[in-house]
């Protein structure tokens, strides 16, 4: 995840440092603070959780403000009626999304055996 974090914030960021040392260095920071305790750990995870919010609500204004204030006109979801066709192609459209939440494969280990 620190990779990745650091090759997002070059894409943000213009750095002068290569991507491998800013993902050094916020695994060390983040080591840091879970080193000074369960409060401190807790407290950088609310921030973060707070700055994902403004940015995902910064992202909805300005899809708001990108329709210049037009109303938006509602359509109908489907195209055509429902069939069993459609419900295998959302099946199928779900597979991925299920693979991106990993653990799914260890939730049998909570089970009394």
């Amino acid at each position: 995840m620190a990779v990745t974090f650091a090759r997002y914030l070059g894409e943000l960021v213009p750095l002068a440092v290569p991507e491998a040392a800013v993902a050094v260095l916020a695994l060390a920071a983040l080591t840091a603070v879970n080193c000074l305790g369960v409060r401190a750990g807790n407290d950088v995870q609310a921030l973060l959780m707070v700055l994902k919010t403004v940015a995902i609500l910064g992202l909805v204004a300005v899809g708001f403000l990108a329709f210049g204030g037009e109303r938006v006109t509602l359509r109908p979801a489907l195209d055509r009626p429902p069939s069993l066709g459609l419900l295998a192609a959302f099946g199928a459209a779900l597979v991925p999304v299920l693979f991106a939440y990993g653990g799914w494969q260890t939730s049998g280990f909570v089970m009394g055996s």
